[in-house]
């Protein structure tokens, strides 16, 4: 939403509630098949979007809800087992994180999360911390770098794999073609 929710700012729960529930009414109507709620740090937040979201789309869409967290894999001092848990409570079908500080952080945060979860995982990482390089930001994560750890969210338990910020074309790229290789898919049918 952009602004702080009770009990940390003026915005109330219900308040929360409804703007989330008025931006999901305007996807909905418009057709979509999926909603991914994404880039959540606070879990009161995140609360008030699945209940929003589900209350407008009913049981049979599909919601992914993902938080994103700092370099300790906390979510605004929220530990990954507790913030995984109460995902695993809520009306959303799928659960991950996304953006937060790059696909190392992100991969020992959702070893954590697979733990808690019987859901679908979900892990869509940024490619690192964006430097500053004449003028520009600029992420250094490389779409090799990026889909070696596609292997291994897959290992982890993750169903869904791809990027968020820095991510361009050539990671994905490359991400799809680490998921789609003959040698992960033998080594995870030997399971």
């Amino acid at each position: 939403l952009g602004v702080r929710i009770e009990p940390l700012g003026p915005t109330s729960f219900a308040e929360a509630r409804d703007i989330f529930r008025e931006q999901a009414q305007a996807l909905f109507d418009s057709g979509v098949d999926l909603i991914v709620l994404e880039t959540f740090y606070d879990l009161n937040e995140i609360r008030e979007a699945i209940f929003a979201v589900r209350e407008v789309v009913g049981p049979e869409m599909v919601i992914a809800a993902h938080v994103t967290v700092d370099d300790d894999g906390m979510m605004r001092g929220t530990d990954p087992e507790t913030y995984t848990k109460k995902l695993d409570e809520w009306p959303c079908d799928v659960v991950g994180l996304n953006c937060s500080v790059g696909p190392k952080t992100a991969l020992e945060t959702i070893e954590q999360m697979v733990k808690y979860t019987s859901k679908p995982v979900s892990a869509m990482p940024n490619a690192g911390h964006p430097t500053r390089i004449e003028g520009r930001q600029i992420y250094l994560c490389s779409p090799e770098y990026m889909s070696q750890y596609a292997r291994r969210f897959l290992w982890a338990g993750v169903r869904i794999v791809g990027g968020c910020c820095g991510t361009t074309p050539d990671h994905i790229k490359e991400i799809r073609s680490e998921v789609r290789s003959p040698d992960w898919k033998q080594a995870f049918l030997a399971l």
